[in-house]
C-alpha cells in the first residue's frame, strides 16, 4: 500500500515543488474564493453522480491544475505550481486539495474516479501526497486513511501509495488543511 516516494525516479522534483507551492499559496490565499476551485458541474462532468458531491463540496475544494496530463482552466490561478507540476515526468493528475474546518474527503479509490482509464488513458499510476499546511498536532483532529489504517501527516511530509486502495482524509480543526495530490504513471517508478 504505502510506497517510498523516492521510488519515483524523479523524486527530487517533488522536494522542490513544495517550496514553489508554499510561496505561491500565500498569494493565492489572499484572494481565494470558492469559484476559483473546481465546481460541482466539473466534478459531475468528470465523475458522474458517484459521490455525494453536493455535500462534499461545501467542505472540500480542489484546484485541479493538471488532468489526464493536460493543463486545466485552474492552472492559471497558481501558474508556478502548475508549471512545476507539468514538468514532472509521468504526471497524470495534479491538484491542490483544500479541506475546510470540519471537512473531509470521503474514502474512495482513485481507479473509480481520477484514474478511470476513460478519463486518463492510463492503466496504472501511483499517488504522491505532499502535506503543504496541516493545522493539527493529532491524528484525531486531522489525518489520512489508507486501506483502513489511519496516518498522521505533518506539514512537509510526503507519502506515496497505490491509489487503488481506499483512502480519504479529514480536518476537524478550526483552520484549513492543504495538500498536493499527484498521480504519476507506473512506468516512472522503481517499484
Amino acid at each position: 500500500m504505502l510506497l517510498n516516494y523516492k521510488q519515483y525516479r524523479h523524486y527530487n522534483l517533488i522536494d522542490n515543488i513544495l517550496l514553489v507551492v508554499q510561496e505561491e499559496l500565500k498569494e493565492y490565499l489572499k484572494y481565494k474564493k470558492q469559484s476559483d476551485m473546481a465546481s460541482l458541474d466539473w466534478f459531475e462532468n468528470q465523475y458522474g453522480h458517484q459521490l455525494p458531491m453536493r455535500d462534499i463540496l461545501k467542505l472540500w475544494w480542489t484546484v485541479p491544475s493538471i488532468r489526464a496530463g493536460n493543463y486545466t482552466e485552474w492552472s492559471l490561478l497558481m501558474p508556478n505550481m502548475s508549471k512545476a507540476a507539468y514538468d514532472l515526468p509521468g504526471i497524470v493528475n495534479f491538484s491542490l486539495n483544500c479541506i475546510s474546518p470540519g471537512g473531509m474527503i470521503p474514502v474512495h479509490s482513485d481507479y473509480t474516479y481520477d484514474m478511470r482509464e476513460d478519463l486518463s488513458n492510463i492503466k496504472k499510476a501511483f499517488a504522491i501526497i505532499v502535506a503543504v499546511d496541516i493545522p493539527a498536532g493529532s491524528l484525531d483532529e486531522c489525518g489520512f486513511e489508507l486501506n483502513g489504517n489511519k496516518i498522521y501527516l505533518k506539514t512537509g511530509d510526503i507519502i506515496a501509495f497505490d491509489g487503488k486502495f481506499p483512502h480519504g482524509s479529514w480536518n476537524y480543526t478550526s483552520q484549513w488543511r492543504y495538500t498536493l495530490n499527484m498521480d504519476i504513471e507506473e512506468s516512472y517508478w522503481n517499484v
